[in-house]
C-alpha cells in the first residue's frame, strides 16, 4: 500500500511538470509570434 501512494505521489507530480512545460512552450510560441510579427 505505502509502495503505491508514492507511485501515485510520483505519476502527479510528473504530470504537474509536464503542464508546466506545456505552459513554457505556448508562452514561447506566442511571443515568438509577436516578435515576428513586428
Amino acid at each position: 500500500r505505502e509502495l503505491m501512494r508514492g507511485y501515485i505521489e510520483q505519476r502527479r507530480q510528473a504530470r504537474e511538470y509536464d503542464d508546466y512545460l506545456q505552459r513554457k512552450v505556448e508562452a514561447g510560441r506566442a511571443s515568438m509570434r509577436a516578435g515576428r510579427g513586428r
